[in-house]
């Protein structure tokens, strides 16, 4: 398997063990600090934002590894767009459960303000072990 391969696997298999990790810790802090009621209502959102966010991530990479294999001059404009998208849509999840739901607002946003960081860093990271190897390989 290439490096890049092995790379890409690596971290789609931490940002998956995390996302997967954070629900049930979402959902006790929730239960800790907000209760049962809370912490019920919270799940549904919790696990539709982590789903989604996940489904960002795997296009994420797939665009990505293309891009790089291709040989793309646009790199650093991808990097700037996802994270630029990324963080557009969490704004837009975030007026729309204000506007829908308007209930325990500031658990919903520290849930997905957990849940987006996790897609920041570890994509970050990402980006820039693919650009360290690339480097290496020139």
């Amino acid at each position: 398997m290439k490096k890049e391969n092995k790379t890409l696997l690596l971290f789609w298999s931490i940002e998956t063990l995390l996302y997967l990790l954070s629900a049930p810790l979402l959902y006790f802090t929730d239960l800790a600090f907000g209760g049962q009621q809370v912490a019920m209502q919270q799940v549904p959102f919790i696990m539709m934002v982590t789903l989604l966010f996940f489904i960002i991530a795997i296009l994420t990479y797939t665009l990505h590894s293309r891009l790089v294999k291709s040989g793309g001059k646009k790199i650093m404009m991808f990097y700037l767009a996802s994270k630029v998208g990324k963080l557009l849509l969490t704004l837009t999840i975030l007026v729309i459960y204000a506007v829908a739901v308007k209930n325990n607002l500031l658990y919903f946003t520290a849930s997905l303000g957990w849940l987006y960081l996790i897609g920041l860093i570890i994509t970050t990271l990402y980006f820039s072990e693919s650009e360290k190897q690339q480097k290496q390989s020139k």
